[in-house]
């Protein structure tokens, strides 16, 4: 076929398979619409329990040995899944071996269209905000663009919630009533437990700070990870310490560890925040963090 009998071809599939979509998302699935979806569209039952949000037929379908593959669009059952906000499902499909950067016959992929559902439907972007920062953690590709010549990123722009599930970031607020500031914070740093309530900000932006240590040590550290010409602007924050209550953790900002030796934990030192220890640290090469 040349390009224009292609793209008419393309055209017909996308009518069909949205003709179809408000029966496949209905109560109860009438089966001749079934029957179309799976015959017309190339789809199959596991794309239909994903679009449905039917986890229990989801596993059992996968506990039978179903295959995560493409419709006649290149849509997949994870994809369906995605761009409702099904995120069980989506883990589930995973860790089946699903491919979280299938893309569909015009590019787009699961993470594009679960942040393009979000940026657009207000009553599924809390749920697709939870699909889009999964799938950055089953290294959804961020690179991408649809056929619009769209990232992920567009789609999220201005949207906080949105933009703070694609960098994989939480917000996290300080416990104390006089302070109460709320950070972003990347998912990879919420590992320690105790923490100190801070930030830089520097042209505009907050950017986390590195594990507690000397005042010189920061300032060599925001020197080499950002290329900052020496202290930044401002330090934002209380600096007082606090503990996450379980393990989910909600952020990581200046990090303590009590394993160091001769190190003091940072509720008896340094009360008032100001990001640098009271204890012997003449070193800059001393380790100190969570």
């Amino acid at each position: 076929m040349d390009s224009l009998e292609v793209a008419l071809e393309e055209g017909r599939k996308k009518v069909l398979y949205h003709e179809l979509r408000p029966g496949l998302e209905a109560l109860e699935v009438m089966p001749e619409v079934r029957e179309r979806y799976l015959k017309e569209c190339k789809g199959t039952d596991l794309s239909l329990a994903a679009l449905r949000g039917d986890e229990e037929l989801v596993e059992a379908l996968l506990s039978s040995g179903a295959v995560d593959t493409a419709n006649f669009l290149g849509v997949t059952a994870l994809y369906e899944a995605s761009m409702r906000g099904f995120a069980g499902i989506v883990q589930r499909l995973a860790a089946a071996r699903a491919d979280v950067n299938a893309r569909g016959n015009d590019g787009t992929t699961a993470l594009l269209q679960a942040a393009y559902v979000a940026s657009v439907d207000e009553q599924r972007r809390a749920a697709c905000c939870v699909v889009v920062a999964l799938l950055r953690e089953l290294g959804a590709d961020v690179t991408v663009r649809d056929a619009w010549g769209k990232t992920a990123a567009k789609y999220c722009r201005d949207i906080p919630e949105l933009e703070i599930a694609l960098h994989a970031e939480v917000l996290v607020t300080c416990p104390y009533e006089d302070c109460r500031r709320m950070y972003r914070v990347r998912r990879s740093d919420y590992r320690c437990r105790i923490v100190r309530c801070g930030f830089a900000l520097f042209r505009g932006r907050e950017y986390q700070l590195p594990p507690h240590a000397s005042r010189a040590k920061v300032r060599r550290w925001l020197t080499e990870t950002w290329g900052w010409d020496g202290w930044p602007g401002e330090v934002v924050g209380c600096g007082r310490p606090f503990r996450f209550p379980d393990e989910s953790g909600t952020g990581l900002f200046l990090t303590w560890s009590e394993e160091v030796t001769g190190t003091a934990h940072p509720s008896s030192v340094d009360a008032e925040g100001d990001y640098s220890i009271a204890t012997d640290l003449r070193s800059d090469d001393v380790e100190v963090g969570g």
